[in-house]
């Protein structure tokens, strides 16, 4: 038996997405405390931190109530949810679900959806395949626009 010591390490965006993929390219497991990790303000009413493996993203949302995850959008990854805290509304072309802490929501791909948080809420996600527009340099920027833009 192996006992793995895992150290909390601040590192920068680039250096984790390499991080990441050359760890699960060797066959190791991977450990991230998304707690820890720095995040990126994208808003005063939105942070968000991910982390890439070579088939998938994992993000995780800390949304201030009233904060809209909008325009609606769609895109060719598959899209999984889960609300770990708080109340989301999840919209999806004429539709409005109302999401509670626990709840489970899966958007096939090129599905349009978009969010608003109800209450203060943190939303885990997963996407697959990998986000390769999370991989560009001005990919926080141009998110951090839109998002203003649509409150």
């Amino acid at each position: 038996m192996r006992i793995f010591n895992i150290k909390r390490l601040k590192l920068g965006l680039l250096n984790l997405l390499f991080v990441s993929s050359l760890s699960v390219a060797q066959g190791t497991p991977v450990y991230y405390d998304f707690n820890n990790m720095p995040a990126h303000e994208l808003i005063p009413t939105i942070s968000m931190r991910f982390v890439n493996s070579d088939k998938f993203t994992v993000i995780q949302w800390n949304l201030k109530s009233g904060a809209k995850l909008y325009p609606q959008h769609k895109h060719v990854n598959e899209q999984v949810i889960r609300i770990l805290a708080g109340d989301i509304d999840a919209y999806s072309g004429d539709n409005i679900y109302h999401l509670h802490t626990g709840d489970v929501m899966i958007f096939p791909a090129n599905v349009s959806h978009g969010f608003i948080a109800i209450t203060d809420s943190i939303m885990y996600e997963t996407q697959t395949p990998v986000r390769e527009d999370f991989l560009t340099l001005s990919f926080i920027e141009k998110l951090s626009d839109l998002l203003k833009n649509n409150q």
